[in-house]
């Protein structure tokens, strides 16, 4: 039965893996660290809650930013078409300008022709043609002609050079709006490449999230594993030690009937009848004496190193092995093997069991045990917990 209760522990501690190392020596030692499974768990839970919150976050970010993204690409694409549109009419009233410059060239060597005609005739071709008038009437209007030509001429060279002007003011006005949105794309593209910058960094964060999110959820799933494996191992160990224990109770009623002082004698076997204290307990002394030399050395919890950490079990079998003498890993396995001693028959080196503790008994009411993490290797009086049962091996 022993031997069961030892294979079951071992079998947790291969199933736990990384999550939780399990060398308990006792269902209560499972339920302790089961505790602290369970604190592991609510914590990775919590973790779990924050990164969702962080990343819903960012998610909420982020589409804000795709938003923005869409409005700045539509302005964008509305400020193409203005600039080509714009482009268009620039285009158009350079052609006008280049059209009435050309009028306004032609007009002026037009008007040249007819003055260095009028030069070279010395004024007499007018003259002439007013002579060779038939009529007053004739003559008027000849006289009116000579005048709407000239008048013409200045009135054609005003309106072409007020044209042009014109159409030099349009468009330098058309260059002036086009610059302008020249700068709003330009401030528009700048803008569009900080929110694709935001967008890139967002996307990563969500990325980063939810592999975060999926190490954190593996890890919970495996504290489930955990605590699901240590809660069939719980009732196990529960059984086999209510088991074990109607065992002795029946064994300590059969040796109390019988009255027969040999059960408590050598038992080869390992059963747990209650023995004296043999007369000579030399290697127990031993034992004992072996056990101080690591006062003050450090509890660590599943450790079987004397000089680097042990815990309760682990520094009584270690300590025993130093004599050769191979016991149980577990607190539980020990205190059901070896002899079984009365409280008032216990000398050094027998191992006092206190449900889910043991220690080295080391005389004068004192025994030496792997304690805590707090305190290492220490004495105590044997009396500072109930004791349940004393096994000796020696």
């Amino acid at each position: 039965m022993n031997k069961r209760i030892l294979c079951l522990v071992m079998a947790a501690a291969i199933g736990f893996g990384s999550v939780g190392q399990v060398l308990a020596a006792s269902s209560s030692e499972v339920q302790k660290q089961q505790t602290e499974t369970r604190n592991k768990l609510n914590k990775i839970n919590k973790d779990i809650d924050a990164i969702e919150s962080k990343k819903n976050q960012v998610r909420a970010q982020l589409s804000s930013l795709n938003a923005e993204l869409v409005d700045t690409l539509l302005t964008l694409e509305v400020l193409e078409a203005d600039l080509k549109r714009k482009q268009e009419e620039i285009d158009q009233a350079q052609k006008d300008y280049e059209k009435f410059k050309e009028l306004e060239e032609q007009q002026y060597a037009a008007m040249k022709l007819r003055i260095q005609y009028m030069y070279e005739k010395g004024g007499s071709g007018y003259i002439t043609m007013l002579i060779e008038a038939e009529s007053i009437s004739d003559l008027l209007n000849k006289a009116d002609f000579v005048q709407e030509v000239s008048t013409y001429d200045d009135e054609k060279l005003t309106e072409y050079e007020e044209t042009k002007e014109k159409v030099a003011e349009t468009k330098e006005i058309l260059e002036e709006e086009q610059a302008e949105l020249q700068e709003v794309e330009e401030a528009q593209q700048i803008y569009k490449k900080q929110l694709d910058s935001k967008i890139a960094s967002a996307k990563t964060k969500v990325a980063n999230f939810e592999t975060e999110l999926a190490n954190a959820q593996k890890k919970a799933k495996e504290y489930q594993s955990t605590i699901a494996k240590q809660t069939a191992l719980i009732t196990q160990l529960k059984e086999e030690e209510r088991k074990a224990a109607e065992a002795l109770e029946n064994k300590d009623e059969t040796d109390n009937h019988s009255g027969s002082d040999k059960n408590e004698s050598d038992n080869n076997s390992g059963s747990s009848s209650e023995e004296k204290a043999p007369s000579d307990g030399s290697l127990g002394s031993a034992i004992a004496g072996y056990a101080l030399k690591f006062v003050g050395n450090p509890y660590v919890y599943g450790g079987t190193s004397l000089t680097n950490g042990v815990d309760c079990s682990g520094f009584t079998m270690s300590v025993y092995k130093h004599f050769g003498i191979n016991i149980p890993r577990n607190s539980t396995a020990q205190s059901y093997g070896g002899k079984r001693i009365s409280i008032g028959a216990v000398q050094p080196g027998d191992i006092i069991y206190y449900g889910d503790h043991v220690g080295i008994y080391i005389g004068g009411g004192q025994i030496v045990h792997a304690s805590t993490e707090r305190t290492g290797i220490k004495i105590s009086s044997y009396t500072y917990r109930t004791p349940i049962r004393v096994s000796r091996y020696w």
